[in-house]
């Protein structure tokens, strides 16, 4: 024990490094203590700290913004607001239950969104601060397939890690 508030478990147990918010965001590689922290703690660990439950999350965060602000500020008319609704809901259980194909899907569809949102940005004529608007898409690109792409990774570790049927039986 190195320390009087250590308990002799806590010594041997590896930490994960926690980046900083900017690195984090551009930097999606995990280190393998926080590797086995995902996985060792699949169940248990909470909403904030799970990729899995963060990517669903996230996904209900941009259903709540978009059905709070979309018709107004950003002036979706009520069929793309119903229609991204049932998308990203949907998507978000099966990013929940750690489906694999689900943060594939999760990833591609991000990317399109983002993609057509800049593609629109820089062709409206009359559209104001087009470079703050850049800005903003890119980072929010980059936050949520972080996290989309951190999950897809704990899915694929545990995948590899499970015993397989042929050698129970």
């Amino acid at each position: 024990m190195d320390a009087p508030h250590e308990s002799p478990t806590e010594g041997n147990k590896p930490k994960a490094e926690r980046k900083g918010f900017w690195r984090s965001t551009f930097d999606w590689r995990m280190s393998p203590a926080e590797l086995a922290e995902q996985v060792s703690g699949y169940s248990s660990l909470g909403i904030g700290k799970s990729y899995r439950k963060l990517s669903a999350m996230l996904w209900l965060l941009t259903v709540a913004i978009t059905a709070l602000i979309g018709p107004w500020l950003m002036k979706m008319d009520w069929i793309a607001v119903i229609s991204n609704t049932v998308i990203y809901s949907g998507l978000a259980i099966p990013c929940f239950r750690g489906h694999r194909w689900a943060f594939v899907l999760s990833m591609a569809l991000w990317t399109i969104e983002k993609g057509y949102f800049l593609l629109e940005s820089v062709a409206s004529p009359g559209t104001s601060a087009v470079g703050g608007r850049l800005v903003t898409s890119v980072i929010w690109w980059a936050i949520y397939m972080g996290v989309f792409w951190k999950a897809l990774t704990v899915e694929r570790v545990r995948r590899r890690d499970r015993p397989s049927m042929a050698a129970i039986d």
